[in-house]
């Protein structure tokens, strides 16, 4: 027994609080009003972006699938089976079925007329939560699907009594005439519907959504206490009771509750969760899942499970063992979900009881569409499965949840049996039960025939639905060439095109390892065996298509032998669709590349320039390898604006390196700069191999190793050189070379003739003017012909002063009698040395330089700011260095401070002091000595 708050499984418990009614309920009709205009709409796009068939096809991008591709467009492949109706389901529903409840979330009735008038006020928690994970899951995302179960737990449908003794959870229903609680009976289902649909809707999120505090695992928690604990849980003869008013144990509330339990332990194991609620879920799975095996609820002799039994498992009142179709539907799902979670072993009890259980109903329920019959299930059969206790009603709850149990059966074990099984349901659904004149659900279509348009049924069945659509769309194509290339080369009128393509259905399942204690991944494939399969050609240039090919697919793989022809132009990266479809199961799409050849490859050219300069030629030799299984004989020219064209005839062996040779001269007015150059090979009509190549044409002549000075100083000379060559073979050229600039002294024209081939070296001086003052300059360069001109080149030179000051020094201070130095560093940027003059106070002197040498330069003055020791005034120095002109390179200024030395101090100051004061003491103790001795 557990209490509630020492449990180990804490919950936390909020509520919100000062809620504004009246803005609430004018938002909320808001919002209603948005949902009838656009529901329909974002239905059908979030449906196309969830499940679109062209999302799993090697990337293919849904633009790229248009029309040409298929002359009916995309309708032709995008089918929706299952989902078509949603929309107009949900605008029934929300238009007829909506409750006047006063709550912050729009609610929803259960029971209408076959026109959706409402024919009951009640108000059933557990349809309201059902609604957000079946028709409404596509459209609400794991934060939207916990604040609606937020809102549905702060209303009347949660209960909350003496949390001491759990009495809180979702109540059975509510009376919508005066807002007050109807059915105060808390059902185990409706409170499992709960942790089923935060686990479904927002499955790994669960521990990161919070709102106001709350969190998904929070509320997973608080129920899961609640059906642990003794309201729900039988701790003496094991099993969960159905409601909080009675013992009995039915096998739909035992089911559902093994089912939560392990989605529990699922979900907690995968992301690490509370560890003791996860072993608690998988101890509650499996003392129930072995009561309802081992006891009577499990009819051993017949298969099937009974209806419900006591409180112990022993016999109920009499019906109690009658065969129901919703009950043992809900059997057939346990079994699966148990038998993965006890290690999908092929042999296990568990699998062997769901093949005999879905045998059996296969039997003695299905009703085939025969003489006014359907191809649905019977309701139910007396515990023999025998006819005369049967119920031959055709229920749409019971068969929705049927069409549930054979998706998931299909689903784990690929057998198209159990697919085909729900397929047929879905036909009856859509044929008999769609009323086209309101857009819902009838109730049941025989025995008794029941118009009635029941909210929760049709919640059932778009759950199955949506189940249904992720299977119909887990389609692949997988379509392979018999070469090893991804993108194969096929020669044309030589080569069959051989593809290989497997249509199938391809699901992983998730199971746990009994072994190794973890959960791990088995791929499901059931390769589709008939539906049609095309292929579409497309060319390479517009994406043009240009044949279609179509096939029945009557065995898997399938195989598209093609023969590539002539009239399949050479080209690369030709484009095939192709995709495979059946009756029953979603469209698959691939896309493959290819490319069409002659079987003439270029191996190299050789002594192909990169540039060709006007007038010389030059022989290259194209090397073509013939891999045709033929010899060819083809005309093969080379062409290209200015250049002499060519053509010759050439044999091409097969299997044989083959040489051709061509003259090369481009025109001597040719264009400058580049050109395609185009080799073409053709036998009649037919272009075998075109090769084009890019050359630059050049000048008739050209310069190169141009060298010059980056840097000089004012009044300098640039030292230039620069080689001219003639490409003329034949002639001689006549060029004009200038250099020109702002602060050359005087441009300089040059006129030279080159001789044929000729390749000459020039050399120039270019003198600067001293008077710039700017630190660099700009000098173009032209090379003309005549008067057009070839190469306009222009670079810089930087302009060097012919002297830099790179330092100067003076102390700031100097002792009484010493000398201080004046350091300067200076920069001679000349070639050669020059003369200066330095003066201090405007009177040359002596410096430790004759000179200035080219390179840094240090300069020493020595200055004796003054001998005398009682002098203590501030010196001032005026250093000025001059160049040979008497132009003045530098001049600075500075004051220094006379410092006492310790000597002065003594010679100069204690001294004639102490001195006299010695002398007076000393005659003073004479004066004295005398006077004693008198005495």
């Amino acid at each position: 027994m557990y209490s509630r708050r020492s449990s180990l499984f804490k919950i936390k418990k909020n509520k919100k609080m000062g809620k504004n009614w009246n803005i609430l309920s004018l938002f909320i009709i808001f919002i209603v009003l948005l949902n009838i205009l656009y529901i329909s709409n974002n239905i059908n796009n979030q449906i196309l972006n969830k499940s679109n068939p062209f999302d799993q096809n090697n990337g293919i991008l849904e633009e790229e699938i248009s029309s040409p591709l298929l002359s009916g467009g995309l309708d032709d492949l995008l089918e929706f089976p299952f989902l078509d109706n949603f929309s107009d389901i949900w605008y029934f529903f929300q238009s007829n079925y909506e409750s006047n409840l006063n709550l912050p979330i729009s609610t929803y009735f259960r029971n209408g007329d076959e026109t959706g008038s409402i024919t009951d006020d009640k108000v059933y928690p557990v349809d309201n939560l059902y609604l957000y994970k079946s028709l409404l899951k596509i459209e609400t995302n794991a934060t939207a699907t916990y604040s609606n179960y937020l809102d549905l737990r702060d209303s009347p449908f949660w209960y909350e009594g003496d949390s001491q003794s759990y009495d809180y959870g979702f109540i059975r229903s509510v009376d919508d005439s005066d807002n007050e609680i109807f059915d105060d009976r808390r059902y185990l289902i409706d409170n499992l519907v709960a942790i089923n649909l935060l686990i479904d809707n927002i499955g790994d999120q669960i521990a990161t959504i919070d709102i106001d505090g709350n969190t998904p695992v929070d509320s997973i928690e608080e129920l899961f206490e609640l059906i642990n604990s003794s309201i729900f849980w039988d701790n003496t003869y094991k099993g969960f009771y159905d409601h909080n008013s009675t013992t009995d144990k039915y096998t739909e509330s035992n089911l559902y509750g093994i089912l939560t339990c392990l989605k529990i332990k699922n979900l907690y194991d995968n992301l690490n969760l509370n560890s003791e609620i996860r072993d608690r879920a998988e101890l509650l799975a499996n003392l129930t899942m072995t009561e309802l095996l081992d006891n009577d609820i499990w009819d051993q002799t017949n298969i099937g499970f009974k209806e419900y039994t006591e409180r112990d498992w022993t016999a109920g009142a009499p019906g109690y063992n009658f065969k129901y179709l919703k009950t043992n539907a809900l059997g057939i799902i346990t079994l699966i979900e148990y038998w993965l979670e006890s290690g999908m072993n092929p042999d296990s009890d568990f699998f062997n009881y769901t093949k005999a259980l879905y045998n059996k109903m296969e039997t003695e329920m299905w009703s085939p569409n025969i003489g006014g019959s359907y191809n649905a299930y019977e309701f139910s059969r007396d515990p023999f499965w025998g006819g005369a206790g049967a119920n031959r009603m055709i229920d749409l709850e019971a068969n929705a949840l049927m069409m549930l149990a054979c998706v998931r059966f299909f689903e784990v074990t690929g057998n198209f049996t159990y697919y085909e099984r729900a397929w047929e349901l879905y036909e009856t659904f859509e044929s008999e039960f769609y009323d086209q004149s309101v857009n819902a659900y009838r109730s049941s279509i025989s025995d008794p025939y029941n118009a009635d348009k029941d909210f929760n049924a049709n919640l059932v069945l778009c759950e199955a639905y949506i189940e249904a659509y992720e299977l119909y769309n887990s389609t692949l194509l997988d379509a392979e060439f018999n070469v090893s290339q991804n993108v194969p080369d096929y020669i044309f009128n030589q080569d069959i095109m051989n593809l290989t393509s497997i249509y199938a259905y391809q699901n992983q399942i998730q199971y746990y390892n009994t072994t190794t204690e973890v959960y791990e991944t088995k791929t499901i494939i059931y390769e589709i065996e008939d539906g049609d399969i095309t292929y579409l050609f497309k060319t390479p240039e517009n994406g043009a298509l240009f044949d279609t090919v179509s096939d029945p697919i009557t065995s898997s793989p399938t195989t598209l032998l093609y023969n590539i022809t002539d009239l399949v132009s050479i080209g690369n990266n030709y484009s095939l669709w192709v995709y495979a479809n059946s009756s029953k199961m979603g469209t698959a799409i691939t896309l493959k590349h290819f490319n069409v050849v002659s079987g003439l490859i270029e191996v190299d050219i050789l002594g192909l320039p990169s540039i060709l300069y006007q007038g010389p030629t030059l022989n290259i030799t194209l090397q073509i390898n013939n891999t045709r299984n033929e010899n060819v004989l083809l005309n093969v020219s080379m062409e290209s604006e200015d250049i002499y064209n060519e053509t010759q005839i050439v044999f091409l062996e097969t299997l044989v390196l083959t040489n051709i040779t061509f003259n090369l001269t481009a025109k001597l007015d040719a264009k400058l700069g580049p050109h395609e150059l185009r080799f073409s090979f053709s036998g009649g009509t037919i272009l075998y191999l075109e090769i084009i190549k890019l050359i630059e044409i050049g000048h008739s002549f050209d310069y190169r190793d141009f060298i010059y000075d980056s840097r000089t100083i004012k009044g300098g000379t640039i030292q230039l050189s620069l080689k001219v060559i003639n490409f003329l073979p034949n002639s001689s050229q006549l060029l004009n070379i200038s250099f020109t600039g702002e602060h050359l002294v005087y441009d300089i024209l040059d006129e030279i003739t080159l001789a044929k081939n000729e390749i000459r070296t020039l050399y120039y001086d270019l003198e600067i003017s001293d008077q710039i003052v700017a630190d660099s300059t700009e000098i173009i360069m032209k090379i003309k012909k005549g008067e057009t001109v070839f190469y306009n080149k222009s670079f810089i030179v930087y302009i060097d002063p012919k002297f830099e000051i790179i330092s100067v020094s003076f102390p700031s201070s100097v002792p009484q009698g010493e000398y201080a130095d004046f350091i300067l560093v200076i920069r001679n940027n000349q070639e050669i040395s020059e003369s200066f003059t330095m003066l201090v106070n405007g009177v040359p002197v002596e410096t430790n330089l004759a000179g200035i040498g080219p390179g840094d330069n240090k300069i020493i003055v020595q200055v004796l700011p003054s001998i005398f020791p009682y002098d203590f005034q501030s010196k001032t120095f005026t250093f000025t260095l001059k160049d040979n002109q008497g132009e003045i390179l530098a001049e600075y200024y500075y004051e220094i401070a006379l410092e006492l030395t310790a000597f002065n101090l003594m010679v100069f100051y204690v001294l004639p002091i102490l001195i006299p004061i010695a002398i007076l003491l000393y005659y003073k103790n004479k004066e004295l000595q005398r006077k004693l001795l008198r005495r």
